[in-house]
């Protein structure tokens, strides 16, 4: 969740999604804000799982809710992996399929394998989501970094499950109070995918408007 690292993002992509007004379409790095749904929005009947091997399904693009965190959102793919017989880890059942299975939510990254807090708390943000809908504990995923095709197995603490309800309470509150945060600017704006939303090199600094509106004047021309 951006929360964690620059709120300004979040904001911004609030506000322009909303007119700047209260919404369900929020942003957060792959989760959302949203008004309780009737119903779960990840069912054994909305699942499209494709056989990977005899021992796991795949589904992928699983949308995902927690009525309790307000979170909705989509994991890019959840691996179910077919229990054995004995196996102390509870699973879940899955239509047409026989036996019990344990999801594993697997996040698509750029860039080289490296620990990211924002990352983690995103992936643990989808297993609670998972959770909540399927009864089931899952103690780990993983974020997979296309640029070293490796994965970084994340182990779902105590901790980070504890900053993860953190991070969500935080991001009703910014929503709430209505006021765009200042922008953390540094050298990842821009590789972000907001960076025309949120302005960093603007909001994030103590520069003054009139000399901002000077500048820009003086590059069109």
């Amino acid at each position: 969740m951006k929360t964690t690292s620059c709120p300004s993002p979040l904001f911004s992509t609030y506000c322009f999604a909303s007119g700047g007004q209260p919404s369900c379409i929020s942003r957060v790095c792959g989760m959302r804000t949203f008004p309780p749904p009737r119903e779960p929005s990840c069912t054994s009947r909305r699942m499209k799982l494709r056989p990977s091997r005899a021992d796991v399904r795949i589904a992928r693009g699983l949308r995902l809710r927690s009525l309790r965190l307000g979170l909705t959102g989509m994991a890019d793919v959840v691996e179910f992996h077919r229990l054995t017989q004995g196996a102390q880890a509870k699973g879940v059942h899955l239509e047409g399929v026989d036996g019990l299975w344990q999801p594993f939510i697997v996040e698509y990254k750029r860039g080289r394998l490296r620990h990211e807090e924002g990352y983690e708390i995103q992936l643990c943000a989808q297993a609670l989501c998972l959770e909540e809908v399927l009864h089931v504990q899952i103690d780990s995923g993983s974020l997979f970094y296309g640029k070293t095709r490796r994965r970084l197995d994340i182990a779902f603490s105590k901790d980070l499950r504890s900053r993860t309800e953190a991070a969500a309470a935080r991001l009703h509150e910014l929503l709430g109070l209505n006021i765009t945060p200042k922008a953390a600017s540094g050298p990842k704006c821009e590789q972000c995918s907001l960076v025309d939303l949120c302005l960093p090199k603007v909001t994030g600094t103590k520069r003054i408007v009139e000399k901002y509106l000077a500048e820009a004047i003086n590059d069109k021309e």
